[in-house]
């Protein structure tokens, strides 16, 4: 519970390394305290005239149970406060305490020097001095004034000091790192992001003007002018759906459907097959059907046949599209990388949907394009 209450108590400001490293100091710093000055107790109790035995059994009992609240509890602050009215109590006990012909004690020294040094790592200073000055004057009085050991225990308090705040300024450049590198991840990530995009909007031109633009240069009979302006209306239409986010949702497309259309649009003779009712969502169906578009341009401009088979399947949630010829086939390895067709219109469009898209083809023996979502 003291855990949680010091974790309210935290500045919001402070990092995850910094907040680490304070919440560690405070706990692992008590920790040391108590064993340490269990472990002097020890020492004090041998060194302690014999009349004077039932007292040091009573502090040595309470500095063992303090160390047990320390390591048990882990309640830092609260244990440092026990801590400091345990070294106290050690000092104003010097009388009895002390070794015979000593004023002061040994264990009373060390257990205020090692109870100051800690307290450096558990409070602020506003908090830590005044308790700290408070042992070494209470030290000091009762101690037979002693001003050299009073100021080497201040000293190694300025130390002690000294050094977590150099750590604690660490921790702050390690968490301003933190947000730089996560800001810089993000940068980065935004401009993949745009770069996809860019991308998508280039295989897009690609598979809409472009043909449009070929439709016109051929001397084919679809380059009639009612034909051009509905394929104009087409482009215009998946351009501008792009441009807006569209067509995504739920909504789940039929693959027949899908690869009609496409085979309707192809001047060459499309055998089609379809097992099963395979369906898909609207975005990756969008995609698919952009590249079986451009997948049928290939062999209608290169594989010199006039027959191509579209098959498609389900394979419980995925779907299987295969697009072959017995044309002539070509060489994967002598493809130009500036030539999008394959790279983005198809490859690239399949995985930037969560699927894939292979081609198997070589020279005289056709050509294969299978096309998968979601990818295996």
């Amino acid at each position: 519970m003291d855990r949680i209450v010091s974790l309210r108590r935290e500045p919001a400001e402070r990092g995850p390394a910094e907040l680490t490293f304070v919440l560690a100091s405070r706990r692992h710093a008590g920790t040391l305290r108590s064993l340490l000055v269990a472990l002097i107790g020890v020492f004090g109790v041998m060194a302690a005239p014999a009349g004077a035995l039932p007292l040091v059994l009573v502090l040595l009992t309470a500095t063992v149970a303090l160390a047990a609240f320390e390591i048990m509890r882990r309640s830092p602050r609260t244990s440092s406060l026990l801590a400091v009215l345990l070294a106290a109590a050690i000092c104003l006990a010097q009388p009895w305490t002390a070794p015979i012909g000593y004023d002061a004690s040994e264990w009373a020294f060390n257990v205020v020097a090692v109870t100051a040094i800690t307290l450096q790592w558990q409070w602020p200073v506003r908090v830590a001095t005044p308790l700290a000055a408070l042992l070494i004057a209470v030290q000091w009085t009762l101690g037979g004034g002693q001003t050299f050991l009073a100021i080497r225990v201040l000293v190694e308090c300025a130390v002690a000091r000294v050094g977590y705040e150099c750590l604690l300024l660490l921790s702050r450049r390690l968490d301003r790192l933190r947000l730089e590198h996560d800001a810089l991840q993000r940068s980065v990530a935004l401009a993949d992001a745009q770069r996809r995009q860019l991308r998508e909007q280039l295989a897009l031109l690609h598979d809409t003007v472009a043909s449009t633009l070929l439709m016109v240069a051929s001397s084919h009979p679809q380059a009639e002018r009612a034909d051009v302006a509905q394929q104009v209306r087409r482009d215009l239409a998946l351009l501008t759906a792009a441009e807006r986010g569209h067509p995504a949702g739920a909504d789940l497309v039929a693959v027949s459907t899908l690869i009609g259309s496409v085979a309707e649009q192809s001047t060459i003779t499309v055998t089609r097959t379809t097992q099963g009712q395979p369906r898909m969502p609207a975005r990756p169906a969008l995609a698919m059907l952009r590249a079986l578009r451009e997948a049928l341009t290939n062999i209608e401009r290169h594989a010199g046949v006039t027959r191509a088979e579209l098959a498609a399947r389900s394979h419980g949630e995925r779907v299987i599209v295969e697009l072959s010829d017995q044309g002539t086939g070509f060489e994967p390895n002598s493809v130009s990388p500036h030539r999008r067709g394959i790279s983005a219109s198809i490859v690239e469009r399949l995985q930037a949907v969560g699927g894939q898209a292979s081609i198997t083809t070589t020279p005289g023996s056709g050509t294969t394009v299978r096309l998968e979502w979601p990818a295996t």
